[in-house]
Order: structure tokens, then sequence, then C-alpha cells
């Protein structure tokens, strides 16, 4: 069974002049495939946590695999990533998409999602940790804002 492993990480400020930074480490057998570092725009911490997590297995499922397993800091990432009902960032998710013709196309591919702390200092999670702590990105003009950021600060203007 061929195996792709993920760690992703995400740091959202809530005021100031950067943006939510995402980072997605992937990797298959020792090698890694991709380092990507992307702005989530003005979000609150669940929600970037999130979209780093669907940033990972969209790139994972494009590298082709039958066994996924991802290593996430944040429970409520995890659970938002399985939950069929409505929730903030899921409208504009193309991983979950991705993950549901993933699991369509064949039964027996298999998704294992890993609770890693950070404090924990584990290895590929603590790569993306750092990755994220260093990555600032300033916030641009016409940057994404999610509704949950939006309702939590009630500062942005429309």
């Amino acid at each position: 069974m061929d195996c792709v492993y993920t760690a992703s990480d995400a740091s959202a400020p809530m005021k100031g002049v950067f943006q939510a930074s995402l980072v997605a480490l992937v990797f298959q057998g020792a090698a890694r495939i991709a380092h990507i570092v992307a702005a989530g725009g003005w979000a609150t911490t669940p929600n970037a946590e999130l979209m780093a997590l669907e940033m990972s297995i969209a790139t994972a499922i494009v590298a082709g695999c039958s066994l996924l397993v991802c290593f996430v800091d944040s429970t409520v990432a995890m659970a938002d990533l399985v939950d069929p009902s409505p929730h903030s960032a899921q409208g504009s998710s193309p991983a979950c998409l991705a993950l549901q013709r993933w699991f369509t196309n064949n039964h027996q591919h298999t998704l294992h999602l890993w609770h890693v702390p950070s404090k924990e200092e584990w290895k590929i999670h603590h790569e993306a940790h750092q990755a994220v702590k260093v990555a600032k990105i300033p916030l641009q003009p016409g940057c994404r804002v999610l509704f949950d950021f939006a309702w939590a600060t009630k500062e942005v203007a429309y």
C-alpha cells in the first residue's frame, strides 16, 4: 500500500498587520514532496488550522496514494474536516471535494488523522510548527475574510 503522510499547522493573528499563515509538509516515504506556505486571509485559528489540513490533503491526493496519514495539532480542524454539516470555511474548500472523490474512486483508500500536540515537538509536525511560526504574511487589500473571523472581531470593513 503506497503511503503519503502530511503535517500541517497554522497561525491566525486576530489583530495587526498579518493574515493567517498556513503550512503543509507532504512526504512520500522518506522524501519530502511538498513544503507549502500560504496565506489564509483573515481567519480564526480553527478555520486556519482546517485550511492548512485541507491544503496538505489536497496536495497528498494529487501525489497519488491509497493510504493518507495526517499529523495535526488541532482536534477542532480534524473534527471539522469530517463534519458534513455546514460550517465556516467548508464552502471554499476544494479539499473536501477532492477527499470525497478520492474515497469514491477506490473504497480501499484510507485516511488516518493523528492528533499531535505542538508541545510534544514530534519531528515532522514540529517542522511544520516551526515553519508557521516564522511565516509572517502581510495583510493585502482584498484578502479573504472568513465569516467566523468577521463575527469574532466585528471590525472588518466591507
